[in-house]
């Protein structure tokens, strides 16, 4: 099926990240001014909820969530999500033991977004290649796009500058992924901030307290890696994936990981699966669709 481009029109205010504000440098908050979808408005998109693994409004108090495709930065404030399905006691020992997480370069991350944007809110227009309007919103209720600032994609100024690292899924672009790669590839080779000697790949970071917090709750007594193999990441090498994704089954991602938690292979070397997520779309009028979303984490 065909894809097309949808656009967000709307303002980004730099004051929404660290240390002024709380946004990490990949998940952002824009303030809406129109969804457009083959050149016409899309206002149905505006009064829009998203019910998957939030309930949640597309747009809250005028503001859009938007989560940058094919970025991954280093976490400023993880907080792991309880496994489903816990009972009371396994619940309270979690909650317990739960905590924040911060990710070394995290905070430079979104200070360096910052001071790059400046103080004064900005233009900036929000694209994602979709088959289906309702298809560019994942299971969080976030908007998965390449946001665009005075013509510049700010995923590229943090991949050049070594403060993220890519996360390709099936549905990035390929000309994405080439053109994200050729930044990585330079400032892992100059061993640039988030490419220096022990950093972890935020998703392999987020996996990692998970499991940590699992075992101070006594959930598993599995290490991680077995932990890991248990879980439902899935992945193609990438040169698998340009081959023959439609036809090779993915991996688990604990194939491509050592003991240590770290990654045999490069981030850019992976194409992530998408996990199915029933995203149920309704407006003030009614149903505008049910289908199925990505689900990134």
């Amino acid at each position: 099926m065909r894809t097309h481009v949808l656009v967000l029109h709307g303002t980004l205010d730099p004051a929404q990240l660290w240390p002024e504000g709380t946004s990490d440098a990949d998940t952002l908050r824009v303030r809406l001014g129109e969804f457009t979808w083959r050149r016409r408005t899309v206002s149905e998109l505006e009064t829009a909820h998203v019910v998957g693994r939030v309930e949640k409004p597309i747009v809250e108090a005028g503001v859009v969530h938007v989560r940058l495709e094919g970025v991954d930065a280093p976490e400023l404030h993880y907080r792991p999500t309880p496994p489903p399905c816990l009972g009371l006691r396994e619940r309270t020992r979690y909650d317990a033991v739960n905590q924040t997480f911060v990710q070394p370069f995290g905070k430079n991350a979104a200070r360096l977004l910052a001071e790059h944007l400046g103080v004064a809110p900005l233009p900036c227009i929000v694209r994602t290649e979709v088959r289906s309007p309702t298809d560019a919103f994942d299971t969080y209720g976030r908007m998965i796009g390449t946001v665009t600032i005075r013509g510049h994609d700010i995923g590229q100024f943090l991949l050049a500058d070594g403060y993220a690292m890519p996360a390709f899924y099936e549905t990035t672009p390929r000309d994405q992924m080439r053109a994200y790669t050729k930044l990585a590839r330079a400032a892992r080779r100059h061993r640039t901030n988030v490419w220096r000697p022990a950093s972890v790949f935020p998703k392999l970071f987020r996996r990692t307290c998970a499991w940590h917090v699992e075992r101070a709750a006594r959930l598993t007594e599995l290490d991680f890696h077995e932990w890991l193999a248990r879980q439902h990441d899935m992945c193609w090498p990438m040169d698998v994936f340009l081959e023959a994704a439609g036809r090779a089954a993915p991996r688990k991602l604990a194939e491509f990981v050592r003991e240590r938690s770290e990654l045999t292979v490069a981030p850019f070397d992976l194409v992530f699966k998408e996990a199915p997520a029933e995203v149920a779309l309704t407006a003030r009028d009614g149903p505008i669709r049910q289908g199925q979303r990505r689900r990134r984490a």
